[in-house]
């Protein structure tokens, strides 16, 4: 019988390629041949109202909460290299210290000779300070899990990885180069920064400062000032204690009252915010989207309102009988502090906040 040309082709592309991919597995598995795995742990005793700082080149971290008056460390780590010897030295090259003196304790997570100068090539994946990891394609797993008492402040910066923490009885301060962040309750005040990642928090009881480099953000109730920043993605707040600045490059921001002023920014998304007092000046604008601002009945404010986008208009309850169009400017109540909306390809709504 005579063979197809064409399907023979076919028949030696593919068998080709599965020898191609066979032998990638083969050499990847070579490559990673030794696989270790190992544990550090640690308890402290502290005292209520201490101060917990975790300083760590690298991991995920986990808080969980705990009674009485003792911290518990627990660092896993698993790596793979080419032979168990190597893999043992990058184990053997981590170190975990704690220094505990009067109301802190200070934990530090280091790498002690793996840092060297980067090449440029794009082959190692952790570097900070023109230093990079020159084992770090070979960490496949990293964490470290706290058990800390509920009454402690906490303090935690990784250079990479998430960071979930419970509620807080006191101030919590996070701080990651790569993963998100999820917080339960904090009782004081918050500083949550990743460079890329999304955070969620829930209630705070004092000033927030929320800051990402690409990922959504969302807080329950605020009682202080709230900064709140993301490069991209969505931003939702819920009762604020406090004047509120909010930006976005891109994404929906959507605060459910402040107290105070609201400045609120986004590239591309609609803004809708509620005031339950106006003190200051006020702006919410938008590149692409619709601005919707709840204001008291007996609020004092000139408002200050543009438009632009074929069809788009302006809508304020507090002037029925304004004509509709791109620009509007009216005092409310014989005026007050300047409020600033702005929406392009979209419509200002000023409503009366009647909940």
């Amino acid at each position: 019988m005579k063979q197809n040309p064409a399907k023979s082709a076919r028949l030696r592309s593919w068998f080709t390629l599965a020898l191609l991919i066979a032998s990638i597995v083969v050499f990847s598995r070579t490559l990673f041949a030794a696989e270790l795995e190992d544990r550090t742990q640690k308890d402290i005793q502290v005292k209520p109202g201490t101060t917990l700082f975790l300083d760590a080149d690298f991991g995920g971290v986990e808080v969980k909460a705990a009674t009485g008056n003792t911290v518990h460390v627990d660092v896993y780590r698993k790596v793979e290299a080419a032979t168990k010897e190597e893999a043992q030295r990058i184990l053997d090259d981590y170190s975990l210290t704690s220094t505990n003196e009067g109301d802190q304790l200070h934990l530090r997570g280091e790498f002690k000779t793996g840092w060297g100068p980067s090449r440029g090539s794009g082959r190692h994946s952790h570097c900070h300070n023109n230093q990079c990891l020159s084992y770090a394609e070979n960490l496949r797993e990293f964490q470290y899990v706290l058990s800390v008492p509920t009454q402690l402040n906490l303090h935690i910066r990784t250079e990479a990885g998430e960071v979930t923490v419970p509620d807080v009885g006191g101030a919590l301060d996070i701080e990651t180069s790569a993963g998100g962040i999820e917080a339960g309750n904090v009782a004081r005040e918050a500083s949550l920064r990743t460079a890329g990642g999304s955070i969620r928090v829930g209630k705070i009881g004092g000033r927030a400062m929320l800051d990402t480099a690409g990922g959504n953000i969302e807080s329950g109730d605020i009682n202080g000032d709230a900064d709140v920043n993301t490069a991209g993605g969505s931003i939702r707040l819920g009762k604020v204690n406090g004047p509120v600045k909010a930006k976005t490059a891109g994404g929906e921001i959507r605060i459910e009252s402040a107290t105070g002023s609201v400045n609120a920014k986004t590239v591309g998304g609609s803004i809708s915010a509620s005031l339950s007092k106006l003190q200051g000046a006020s702006s919410l604008e938008t590149l692409a989207g619709n601005v919707t601002l709840y204001l008291p009945p007996d609020v004092k404010a000139n408002i200050q309102a543009e438009t632009r986008g074929a069809g788009d208009e302006i809508e304020n309850e507090f002037a029925p009988d304004q004509d509709e169009g791109p620009r509007a400017g009216v005092p409310i109540n014989g005026g007050g502090p300047e409020v600033f909306l702005k929406a392009s390809y979209g419509r200002v709504q000023v409503r009366k906040n009647t909940f």
